[in-house]
């Protein structure tokens, strides 16, 4: 056995992959008997986590310790792979239904005041435009109608989310990944950067009725609350991504399908069809099926009569 202390080097620079190597955490931490170091770009995640001796920067990235890399990529697919999962298979152990929970212990009060008085009961949407997995980008109009159906329900909305980059396998570089200008009534905190993840769980877990977002780094802090989430509807099977809450994928979640139930990105006939082989990602600009706008998206009206049974 080494005399190093374990580590874990989380090997993704996402929100939601970075949340989603807590089981692999805890499970390492289990196996030791003690809390571990964790390297990675979001150090503040991990903070009073009982699991984590110490959250480090990747800059501080040391061969002092015996490192455990997670999400590695080299011949896997995570879009045919649990998300949880995929941190840990490699290492050599898998994780069961009631270890695949992720739990984050930051949590600060952050109130929103509209006209004097202070909000409870709104929707969070987070309108994210993905220029590396358009798949996953809901339409603004579908947005904007979103919103307006949702005002004349007398239903509050606030926007969050924050322009950033993600690599793209499709265009073999980094590209945009904006939160939308879109039009509506709203209360605006996109790119708030005054607004840490603390401060976003507790507006979940105290004062939203209920979440909506495409597969994103928000459906997983989400999945780290209390909250109702709605998942919209994209090319990748939804339960290698919905939260596990309470050792079920069920609590307090419903997932939006579309009118097309294919999930293509996460079917390897689609990489068979491509590279020959089920390891690579298939080419997803465009709707794999060749229709001309991506039939996987949820309807509007659909989630509007969800949030009516959520409501009543």
């Amino acid at each position: 056995m080494s005399n190093k202390k374990p580590a874990v080097y989380i090997n993704s620079p996402s929100l939601g992959d970075t949340i989603c190597a807590i089981p692999t955490i805890n499970k390492l931490a289990e196996a030791y008997g003690e809390s571990i170091t964790v390297f990675t770009s979001q150090p503040d995640l991990f903070s009073k986590h009982p699991s984590v001796l110490q959250a480090k920067s990747l800059e501080e990235l040391s061969d002092d310790y015996l490192l455990y890399e997670t999400f590695v990529l080299e011949n896997k697919n995570h879009a045919v792979m649990d998300i949880r999962l995929f941190h840990c298979t490699h290492l050599g152990f898998t994780l069961t239904s009631n270890e695949l929970n992720c739990d984050l212990y930051i949590e600060s009060p952050y109130e929103l005041i509209d006209d004097g008085v202070v909000l409870e009961n709104y929707i969070i949407l987070h309108p994210v435009d993905s220029e590396a997995w358009p798949s996953r980008t809901w339409g603004k109009k579908k947005y904007e109608e979103l919103i307006l159906k949702l005002n004349k329900l007398g239903i509050k909305v606030v926007l969050i989310g924050r322009d950033t980059t993600e690599y793209s396998s499709f265009h073999r570089k980094v590209v945009d990944k904006k939160v939308m200008d879109v039009r509506g009534d709203f209360i605006d905190l996109r790119n708030n950067y005054n607004i840490e993840i603390s401060e976003l769980r507790w507006m979940m877990n105290h004062r939203a009725l209920c979440t909506i977002t495409i597969d994103s780094g928000v459906l997983h802090v989400a999945g780290t609350t209390n909250v109702e989430i709605i998942q919209l509807g994209s090319s990748i099977n939804h339960k290698l991504r919905a939260p596990w809450r309470k050792g079920t994928q069920d609590y307090k979640y419903t997932y939006i399908k579309g009118d097309c139930e294919l999930q293509c990105a996460s079917n390897m006939k689609y990489y068979l069809k491509e590279h020959g082989h089920i390891n690579g990602i298939p080419p997803i600009g465009n709707c794999l099926e060749n229709y001309k706008e991506f039939k996987c998206h949820s309807n509007v009206d659909d989630i509007i009569n969800k949030l009516k049974q959520i409501i009543i």
